[in-house]
């Protein structure tokens, strides 16, 4: 199979998840107005309907599948638990329950937790980020693929992988992801230039990033790897911040 058959993405799917993009901005920009529930939740429109994705700490990349009519009215029940979603005093999983996000069955971390953390410090606009802001989270247009998250600063698209553990094959793969997109770019800007959470116009160049786990022994292979791929690579660590300091 060549490279670009391999890369075909079907227009239908493509034309069905900008429908409901499009269809979802309205309800999405009422709820994004409150800034405490924009960082902790987002939209992933499909082509049958729209997922609600939570990026709180104890339901990290769930969400609710909704169509969209009832969207708004999914949003306005989330709003009505805002308070007890925020709180450092009340059980959060009882309320995320109700509105219909699954909790976990083990507390040990994963890469999900990861992808959360990552997608709270890009939505608050941490200097980490270097200015890159968030546009999705699991973007698939084939149901194969699925680019980790998306990210959009001076017309460049940025493909985050991120990986629980140092992965090599996490290089190769965004690599293939670069090239997904750059073959498909007219059916991603299909979709992107009427996404809920930032819509991408345009872009003139898409950059992989390789997200990985921080050691203190890099290795040279790591590096030539990352070069050889031409992906960038990016290293976490699991640390503490101070949003508010009393």
């Amino acid at each position: 199979m060549s490279e670009e058959e391999k890369n075909k993405i079907d227009p239908k799917t493509v034309y069905k998840i900008a429908r409901n993009a499009k269809k979802s901005q309205e309800a999405w920009e009422s709820f994004s107005s409150d800034e405490n529930l924009k960082v902790n939740f987002h939209l992933r429109p499909v082509k049958d309907g729209v997922t609600i994705v939570s990026t709180l700490p104890a339901a990290p990349m769930r969400g609710i599948r909704v169509s969209i009519a009832d969207l708004a009215k999914q949003l306005k029940a989330i709003t009505g638990q805002k308070a007890k979603l925020l709180s450092d005093n009340y059980n959060v999983l009882e309320p995320l329950k109700k509105l219909g996000f699954k909790s976990r069955k083990e507390e040990r971390f994963r890469e999900e937790d990861v992808q959360a953390m990552f997608i709270q410090g890009m939505i608050s606009k941490q200097e980490i980020y270097d200015g890159i802001e968030f546009v999705a989270s699991e973007l698939t247009l084939d149901g194969k693929n699925r680019l980790d998250v998306v990210g959009l600063k001076d017309n460049i698209l940025y493909i985050f992988e991120l990986k629980k553990k140092r992965k090599f094959d996490g290089l190769a793969q965004t690599a293939e992801y670069i090239k997904l997109v750059e073959q498909n770019k007219s059916y991603f800007l299909d979709v992107l230039s009427c996404y809920p959470n930032n819509p991408v116009t345009t872009f003139k160049s898409v950059r992989g990033v390789a997200v990985m786990r921080y050691a203190a022994n890099a290795t040279k292979e790591l590096i030539t790897k990352a070069n050889n791929n031409n992906v960038g690579l990016w290293y976490y660590e699991k640390s503490i911040s101070f949003p508010q300091k009393m």
